[in-house]
């Protein structure tokens, strides 16, 4: 869809798809993590939230089932674990790709159209997929190293996840019980 923004311009109409998609304690799913809120934030703020791993495989979900080309992107940053990994499942295969959140480069990819890591700033990155399936949820894990889960501890800092219908991630629209 289309709109007239406030400058008389046609611009695409968008979306975040997320719902609450900066407080990761709420319709997210907690699979083997801790979610502590309140975290200093790529912003100077404190809207970030810490992500600590309690067992194998820990990360979180949100369900939501989108189609077609989306991009699905966050902030993330490193605290007592270097990697993060999106492992999201589709409508016939896990799409995932590997973040290192200390070099910032993007590590093992499978199933998607493009990975990009941004550095913007103290440390923080924001963290592109794009895919071209049906997914069913969206899965944000604190990882070891590249590809690797298998561990029982560790944690990242998260902040703004943004699912949007593109081939591109666009500034971030906060969500909360809507999508917005």
């Amino acid at each position: 869809a289309t709109r007239i923004n406030s400058s008389g311009l046609i611009e695409k109409y968008r979306e975040n798809l997320l719902l609450q998609s900066n407080n990761f304690g709420t319709t997210w799913v907690n699979s083997n993590t801790t979610e502590t809120g309140g975290q200093a934030d790529k912003d100077g703020g404190t809207n970030a939230w810490l992500l600590t791993k309690t067992a194998t495989n820990g990360g979180i979900r949100q369900n939501n089932t989108t189609t077609g080309v989306q991009t699905f992107s966050f902030y993330a940053k490193a605290a007592d674990s270097n990697w993060v990994k999106v492992n999201n499942l589709g409508s016939s295969a896990y799409h995932q790709a590997n973040f290192d959140l200390v070099n910032g480069v993007v590590g093992t990819t499978d199933y998607i159209i493009d990975a990009k890591i941004e550095d913007v700033g103290n440390g923080w990155f924001r963290c592109i997929t794009t895919y071209n399936t049906t997914l069913v949820n969206i899965d944000v894990r604190v990882a070891d190293s590249d590809n690797v889960v298998s561990g029982s501890s560790g944690s990242i800092y998260i902040q703004s996840a943004q699912v949007e219908s593109s081939l591109v991630a666009t500034d971030y629209l906060n969500s909360t019980s809507v999508t917005a």
